[in-house]
């Protein structure tokens, strides 16, 4: 082979050599690339499901929250209240035959409790309530008589509420599950009373 031939030859083995590094070099960026995009993805899958799995349910409705303190006036911005300024002393837990004080009430909301309102003129909903009441247990939950609202039953917690027409004991379920110990701004204190 002349010099000639040997350098056309070296020049082609040097442009083949170059290729391959090339290709490798693409093919690296390509799986880096894809290892980039694979790991965001993962990222972003374990945000939403930490987020799923740690806010718990949406029940109800979430409502604007009034300051609390143990004062007057008592003015609420949802009938029954969710928040707001209430009595110094918290009623008792459990279910009520008479219909307690809602500034009373919010109290007990404040520490975490849930509460359910009922219309007291429905006698079969006042059993139904009294009996998932005794079931769930007094801890932070409360049931009274409630005359001043529209639906037959509402479910409150410090900012939230849930309005049921009738008596719906797996939605009521879902939200004192949901929201029992966990929401207000002395939340959990209900637990150790």
């Amino acid at each position: 082979m002349d010099r000639r031939a040997r350098r056309s030859e070296g020049a082609k083995r040097a442009i083949e050599g170059r290729q391959r590094s090339q290709g490798l070099n693409r093919s690296r960026r390509n799986r880096k690339r894809l290892s980039y995009i694979s790991g965001i993805v993962a990222i972003v899958v374990l945000a939403v499901s930490a987020r799923l799995i740690f806010s718990g349910p949406d029940v109800g409705e979430s409502v604007a929250i009034l300051g609390g303190v143990h004062n007057t006036p008592y003015n609420y911005n949802t009938m029954p209240p969710t928040s707001g300024n209430h009595t110094t002393n918290p009623a008792p837990y459990g279910f009520s035959v008479t219909a307690l004080r809602p500034e009373t009430v919010v109290h007990n909301m404040e520490h975490g409790a849930v509460v359910i309102w009922f219309d007291p003129t429905d006698l079969d909903l006042v059993d139904d309530v009294k009996q998932l009441t005794d079931m769930l247990g007094q801890r932070c939950l409360l049931a009274t008589p409630y005359a001043d609202m529209k639906e037959s039953v509402a479910v409150t917690a410090w900012g939230r509420i849930l309005r049921v027409d009738g008596f719906d004991e797996e939605h009521i379920r879902e939200f004192v599950d949901a929201y029992r110990g966990k929401l207000g701004p002395e939340a959990g204190n209900c637990l150790v009373e």
